[in-house]
């Protein structure tokens, strides 16, 4: 039995092994601290029910969460060693791993990190697309030269990435900001255009956009099949479909749009044992019912889902054998 605390640390840096220039772990401990984004956030309410599960689970790991300024800088504090396990993006790890930067996962020249945090699961993702109220803006390559509102601070990597795909990267100028101002900002022509999206298990917009719902003039951009093309070979990005004329309660201009979508992972510090990351699986994937009940965005989340979305850059050895022990084992996945 364990009690696993799930409040904000205050100046934990430095104090798990990051302090000194040390990038380590304990291997065998079994209180991890959890690095996630702000309280309120979808990344805060996914690593509070797996604390929650934790809690009442027969193991001796404790979940502790550690709220950080966003995704990246939780995952640079679980390179440094100043948390064990955290939330990022497939696109950090793929990164870090290759020592290269891209929009939102700057991780080449000087920006390397000690130590690459290592995948354990894909737990979810979220499938954006595009709109604008601006009936001169027809498509994705209309957006040259204009301002397209691209969500929080955290959320960069998610809306940027597929402009840097196709080229457009540099021709757009991405504004930051408060989830709840696009669409008045929409509206009142501040922006040009601005992403949304839907959750990989439904096609509910989410709270703060069903303001857009009312916008019948919205129009839904789409990438050409050029552009699909070259994202569908971007590794760091998958294209999925999305029904539009579901997410919208009035007619929109098309039925279906292919979103670039990217999922998310928890990532931990290679220094774990092996015997605590296979543990933390297998009382993860034994609870995935509860674990899907915790947010929307978790779904589709299962065995199949966590090592589908593994991506190219290491996979922690823990999770590892216990997919292999599994039957899920991908050849192709990295292994740590």
């Amino acid at each position: 039995m364990t009690a696993a605390g799930v409040a904000g640390l205050a100046g934990l840096a430095g104090c798990i092994g990051g302090g000194n220039g040390d990038s380590s772990v304990e291997s065998d401990t079994t209180d991890w601290s959890f690095g996630i984004t702000r309280e309120g956030t979808i990344g805060y309410i996914k690593a509070s029910g797996w604390a929650q599960l934790f809690e009442n689970a027969d193991t001796d790991i404790n979940l502790t969460l550690n709220t950080t300024g966003g995704s990246e800088e939780a995952y640079r504090l679980c390179a440094a060693g100043e948390n064990h396990i955290t939330r990022g993006t497939s696109a950090m790890g793929m990164a870090s791993y290759n020592e290269e930067s891209r929009p939102g996962a700057q991780f080449g020249g000087d920006n390397t990190v000690p130590t690459v945090p290592q995948q354990v699961m894909a737990i979810a993702d979220i499938r954006p697309f595009w709109v604008t109220a601006d009936d001169s803006i027809q498509s994705i390559d209309d957006l040259a030269g204009k301002t397209v509102h691209n969500g929080a601070a955290g959320s960069r990597f998610v809306g940027a990435i597929p402009f840097d795909s196709v080229g457009l990267y540099e021709d757009i100028e991405l504004t930051q900001g408060d989830w709840s101002d696009i669409p008045f900002a929409l509206e009142e022509g501040r922006v040009d255009a601005a992403y949304t999206y839907v959750m990989a298990s439904g096609t509910s917009l989410p709270g703060w956009a069903e303001q857009l719902n009312s916008m019948d003039s919205l129009r839904v951009l789409e990438f050409s099949d050029d552009q699909l093309s070259t994202i569908e070979e971007d590794p760091y990005l998958n294209v999925t479909e999305v029904p539009v004329n579901e997410v919208f309660g009035f007619e929109t201009n098309i039925d279906t749009v292919q979103s670039p979508t990217a999922p998310y992972q928890w990532y931990v510090h290679p220094d774990l044992s092996n015997e605590l990351v296979k543990e933390f699986c297998e009382i993860s994937f034994s609870n995935t019912d509860e674990i899907q009940e915790v947010h929307d965005a978790l779904g589709l989340f299962n065995e199949e889902y966590a090592v589908e979305g593994l991506t190219q850059s290491p996979v922690h050895p823990g999770a590892v054998e216990w997919y292999q022990e599994n039957d899920l084992w991908n050849e192709d996945l990295i292994e740590g």
